[in-house]
């Protein structure tokens, strides 16, 4: 008689070759969210360096006006 174990997804019989059962798909879907995430920090990373870069500009420069701008478009940076 064959012995049996539970895992997460059912019975299998010890010692048995079994097929991924949709392993390959979650592993690439999880490679794939991974990337995408990566690129959209990378993308806020460029969005706040710009903001700081004018933040320091306008304070040094005493420039109200680009204080201003780069107080709305802080609104980019949070929509992310």
């Amino acid at each position: 008689m064959a012995a049996f174990r539970a895992v997460a997804d059912g019975p299998d019989i010890i010692g048995a070759s079994r097929p991924n059962m949709g392993t390959e798909h979650i592993v690439r879907s999880f490679a794939q969210e991974l990337q995408r995430l990566s690129n959209l920090i990378t993308q806020m990373g460029g969005v706040a360096e710009a903001q700081v870069e004018a933040a320091v500009k306008a304070v040094t420069r005493r420039d109200v006006g680009l204080a201003s701008q780069v107080m709305q478009a802080d609104a980019r940076l949070d929509a992310y």
